[in-house]
């Protein structure tokens, strides 16, 4: 009997995952700015509890697609002559439409951030836009008011200049806002916003550093306990909203996860041990969020500079684990992955017996996984030169020679699991990329791989 994680759908998206998306931002609240600005409107329009709580969990995700490949632009997100951000959008839909947890329990939120940045004006008349009148053929559902309300609060969210006191910003935010009525947004929903923010604590709790507890305190989600399937299928979804970012790295985390596992049940770990670096394995890479792709790119060796951002990311999955009823287990394992055991990895240095069994055991696969990837800098390698550096690091004391060797003596098994797990992710890598292409005219087309 599975005894192991047990996590609430709240503590993952409030906490967690919105967290781990505005990563990518230069705002750190933006998600959690989003839906508190989208549930006040909400709120006086009148939407039942149901469709709040949809739209709340549609708010603190809107922006997933955003991670996958090259980034767009949203600085002048709101010129009249700018085309709208499709690509992000499609990419969260796709993602998330076919989720059991999703399906499940908020089935209409992958449609909510389909459309979250339609323009209201194109409503009227969806047959002159080149994509929104496909997007709505293809998903054979109207664009929902709540998809509008998003629109409206990410925008008023990306005004806010955080080197600026808030309340010197209010007046201006809403002068904007009011210049783009009936064009970007619904006459409604402008009205509501500014009757919503017509007070000061209005703008105070949006600018305040604690508005994640802001929210957990006057607008809780219904609580729900993730079973393991749902718990598996959930950290699947987040590691493509990750890895999708680039093609070459597209199947890395699922082929960490699945080897993890395979070798933790081989080195006869128990079953929570197990599901715990199975677990470990999708998100261990979720801090290279805050990387530009120019650096997870890069052909030639990294400058110091850059290979300071690059330590960043062990440490910054730690912090999020840590901070995350239900999801503290997996800390040492996924922030461990690149330490050594003599010493020499990063951030936190440690070695010898203050690495546990088991964040050893990730980093074991982690690296085999790397080297039979193809990297900008380099070929895949084939499994014997994979072997060959493995056997090196833990001859050298920075990989755990035990289970490198179990890795080696079980080699033709794990490395059946890399390459059926690589070859199946992706697979739906590239059926999710076909689909994205053929909305945009194969402009965005899968990198080459």
């Amino acid at each position: 009997m599975y005894e192991g994680i047990k996590v609430s759908v709240k503590e993952i998206l409030l906490k967690f995952l919105s967290s781990v998306l505005d990563l990518s931002r230069n705002n750190n609240h933006h998600h959690k700015q989003t839906a508190f600005i989208s549930l006040r409107i909400a709120e006086l329009m009148g939407l039942s509890p149901e469709r709040r709580n949809n739209l709340f969990v549609a708010s603190l995700i809107h922006d997933a697609g955003q991670l996958w490949g090259k980034e767009e632009e949203f600085r002048a997100i709101l010129e009249p002559s700018n085309p709208t951000p499709w690509r992000h959008c499609l990419l969260a839909y796709l993602l998330l439409k076919d989720s059991p947890l999703i399906t499940r329990l908020i089935p209409d939120v992958p449609r909510m951030i389909l459309y979250h940045h339609t323009k209201f004006e194109k409503l009227t008349k969806p047959e002159k836009s080149r994509l929104l009148l496909p997007l709505i053929e293809f998903t054979r559902e109207e664009v929902p008011l709540e998809s509008l309300i998003i629109n409206i609060a990410s925008a008023i969210s990306m005004m806010i200049n955080d080197q600026i006191p808030i309340l010197h910003q209010a007046e201006e935010i809403k002068e904007r806002i009011k210049d783009l009525k009936d064009s970007f947004f619904p006459s409604d929903i402008v009205d509501a916003f500014l009757e919503v923010s017509s007070k000061e604590e209005f703008w105070l709790a949006l600018a305040s550093p604690f508005i994640e507890e802001y929210l957990e305190a006057i607008y809780p989600l219904p609580e729900y306990i993730i079973s393991e399937e749902e718990m598996v299928s959930l950290f699947q979804l987040i590691c493509r909203f990750v890895d999708y970012k680039c093609a070459l790295f597209a199947t890395h985390s699922a082929a960490v996860s699945a080897m993890a596992e395979a070798l933790a049940k081989l080195a006869q770990l128990s079953p929570d041990a197990v599901e715990r670096l199975k677990i470990a394995g999708y998100i261990h890479d979720l801090g290279k969020l805050s990387l530009p792709l120019s650096i997870i790119v890069k052909k030639d060796k990294l400058t110091k500079e850059e290979f300071a951002l690059v330590k960043v990311h062990p440490f910054t999955i730690y912090s999020l684990l840590s901070r995350t009823k239900g999801l503290e287990g997996l800390r040492e394992l996924a922030g461990f992955h690149h330490e050594r055991l003599d010493g020499s990895g990063y951030p936190f240095g440690l070695k010898g017996e203050e690495l546990p069994f088991e964040a050893r055991l990730l980093a074991v696969v982690d690296v085999f996984s790397a080297l039979r990837e193809k990297r900008p800098y380099r070929p895949a390698l084939e499994f014997d030169d994979a072997v060959k550096i493995l056997e090196e690091e833990a001859k050298e004391g920075k990989l755990d020679g035990e289970i490198v060797a179990l890795l080696i003596k079980n080699l033709s098994d794990i490395d059946g699991i890399f390459l059926n797990t690589h070859f199946s992710e992706m697979k739906e890598y590239r059926r999710i990329s076909s689909i994205m292409a053929s909305f945009f005219d194969g402009k965005i087309a899968l990198e080459s791989s």
